[in-house]
């Protein structure tokens, strides 16, 4: 599991978070919500990350994953 956390691994991938809105047609404080309260919601847009960057869906869902943990590590 990555060490970074979410908003790290989208901007590694789309350089900023606001780029990240912009390629996956969101408005900005979506993204920002998925790095702090909702990762989950970022799922959807799954299938048009693995075609725009360089990763994959087990990529994508380890973060997803590690974040929530992060957010809400009382939740198991």
């Amino acid at each position: 599991m990555s060490s970074e956390d979410l908003g790290a691994f989208l901007r590694k991938h789309y350089g900023t978070l606001e780029n990240c809105a912009d390629q996956l047609g969101v408005d900005r404080r979506t993204v920002y919500r998925w790095c702090s309260h909702n990762p989950s919601g970022l799922l959807k847009h799954m299938p048009t990350m693995v075609n725009q960057c360089n990763t994959t869906p087990t990529q994508i869902m380890g973060e997803v994953m590690f974040q929530e943990d992060v957010l809400y590590p009382s939740a198991l």
